[in-house]
């Protein structure tokens, strides 16, 4: 399941701004076992409360988001591929098929690059 990131959720939400966020990963990051979640409580930034909400809401994107994947297994491949549309995933299977690009290359440019 692919998630947003609770910062972002937090942000977009109206949670927090982007200065919170940044406030928070900076805690974050002197203390890595920290949670933003948690830091951003203990900035007081946000309340428990409200940071229950977020990570709910957070995981009902993810949710969403699994509901309008479509995954399409590669032959040969243990791993699916994400892609949506019937037409894009055929072509895909093509590319690789004959080479023009590997399963990990097009796996990496769905992730993000």
């Amino acid at each position: 399941m692919i998630q947003k990131p609770l910062g972002k959720v937090l942000v977009d939400g109206g949670y927090i701004n982007n200065y919170q966020l940044s406030e928070a990963l900076i805690k974050q990051k002197a203390n890595p076992s920290l949670k933003i979640g948690d830091a951003l409580v203990q900035l007081g930034h946000i309340t428990q409360e409200k940071l229950q909400e977020a990570l709910k809401k957070q995981t009902e994107l993810a949710q969403k988001a699994q509901k309008t994947e479509t995954p399409y297994q590669l032959p040969g491949q243990e791993i699916s591929l994400p892609i949506e549309n019937k037409e894009v995933a055929a072509l895909v299977r093509l590319l690789i098929k004959k080479k023009f690009f590997t399963y990990k290359e097009i796996l990496g440019e769905l992730k993000g690059g």
